[in-house]
């Protein structure tokens, strides 16, 4: 009998082949899931689950229920899996995932199915209930970590910390927050993010929300003028902590008031106490000259994976601060890395939840030789990179790592100069 590990092994170097066939670095069709090993891993899932598992285990679950799910598809006769697979999903408390399996859900009613068992349905309703809330004219249900994450942010307390994987849809609650608060009383709100892209995602998000739920007398705002003073509604100001040090002043000048800030990705924090860490200073001087300054009635650090996300809401304000800490996902991908090791190449799968990493032998002229050792990228392999994302279905979706910002840059810059020109209209007004 296959040991945990080695039911998990099996199904993350089955993905491995998949993914290796599917971008053409081997040749030859991974065998599917078959009835044994699809009742193998459902085995492996209730024993798990009878251990009550945390939330490492619950991302291996996760893996491998999404796992049976993709198996179903290439093999439909395993019929039986779409409704363990929805029932899965409802005890990790992830309701929303039902959405994606057309057994469980009938996207034209907008209506849950039902599951064939009165128990499973009343579990589901109960979940349904329990974790949706109401955003203006409208209800959203959430994951059990997002409701959570909705409860601490609405919290009395003053702070809160949030620290969750950018999977888990922590940024998606934290606009819902904003939308909803702005949808009751005229409020000014400071959202500080690391990076121009996400200035430009957040807008995006919240000037989404401010129309959907019909709120007026808002405006999105991504630098702060000389002439603030003039506006004559509120605003929702999202910037970085640079830009934000810069127009401060001017806030200050006019006693404009900021109820609520936001600082995401605020693990850039710890490292302060680096001389050499310019960001971190200036982030450091513009939370305490918000909390000081400004006085804001509600101040959410946020980011992915900080332990001591509530300690370092304690250290920064000196006062006592309400905080929720996930480290699970309603998502669990896999990431992949090239290997080579003399004149073969290996293509390897890492993941949270095993210790090491898997790996398979594929074509050893899929990536040139050249590309490794290379300290910046060039023509070679951004034709690898552009092969494997034009491998990839219209509808999915993949991350490219960098080892830098600059090289993340000349990354996105190649792949959009390969791509077709967009004729979308959309812009982000300043």
């Amino acid at each position: 009998m296959k040991s945990i590990s080695d039911v998990v092994e099996t199904a993350v170097e089955r993905s491995l082949k998949g993914f290796a066939f599917q971008i053409a670095a081997i040749e030859d069709s991974p065998v599917g899931l078959d009835k044994s090993e699809a009742l193998r891993i459902i085995r492996w899932i209730e024993v798990r689950f009878s251990q009550k598992p945390g939330e490492d285990v619950k991302n291996e679950i996760l893996f491998l229920a999404q796992h049976l799910l993709e198996g179903y598809k290439q093999n439909p006769e395993l019929n039986g899996i779409p409704n363990y697979v929805g029932t899965v999903f409802r005890r990790l408390g992830n309701v929303p995932a039902l959405t994606m399996i057309p057994s469980c859900y009938n996207s034209e009613s907008q209506q849950f199915e039902s599951s064939g068992s009165i128990f499973s349905d009343i579990s589901t309703i109960k979940t349904l209930l329990s974790n949706t809330i109401r955003v203006a004219n409208a209800e959203y249900t959430l994951t059990a970590d997002q409701f959570n994450i909705w409860n601490t942010l609405n919290n009395s307390t003053r702070c809160c910390g949030i620290s969750a994987p950018t999977s888990a849809g922590k940024s998606f609650v934290i606009s819902l927050y904003v939308a909803s608060v702005c949808s009751r009383k005229k409020i000014n709100v400071v959202y500080l993010v690391p990076t121009n892209t996400l200035i430009d995602q957040v807008s995006k998000d919240l000037k989404a929300l401010i129309r959907l739920h019909n709120i007026v007398g808002y405006n999105v705002k991504t630098h702060i003028s000389e002439d603030i003073s003039l506006e004559s509604q509120s605003v929702i100001f999202v910037m970085t902590q640079e830009r934000f040090a810069v127009g401060q002043s001017y806030l200050k000048k006019n006693r404009i008031s900021i109820e609520i800030v936001i600082v995401d990705e605020v693990q850039n924090i710890e490292k302060v106490e680096e001389e050499s860490d310019d960001r971190s200073h200036v982030l450091y001087e513009v939370i305490r000259n918000l909390y000081d300054d400004f006085a804001p009635s509600k101040f959410v650090l946020s980011g992915p994976r900080i332990g001591n996300i509530k300690e370092i809401n304690e250290f920064l304000f000196f006062e006592q601060a309400a905080s929720f800490t996930t480290s699970s996902s309603p998502v669990v991908s896999l990431s992949y890395s090239f290997k080579l090791d003399g004149l073969k190449l290996f293509l390897r799968a890492h993941t949270s939840f095993l210790a090491k990493h898997i790996q398979i032998e594929i074509n050893n002229k899929y990536v040139p030789y050249n590309v490794f050792g290379s300290t910046t990228y060039d023509t070679d392999a951004y034709s690898v990179i552009d092969r494997i994302v034009n491998s990839l279905e219209s509808n999915s979706g993949v991350l490219i790592f960098s080892p830098t910002k600059k090289q993340a840059e000349s990354t996105s810059s190649n792949i959009s100069d390969r791509r077709p020109p967009s004729h979308s209209n959309e812009t982000i007004e300043s």
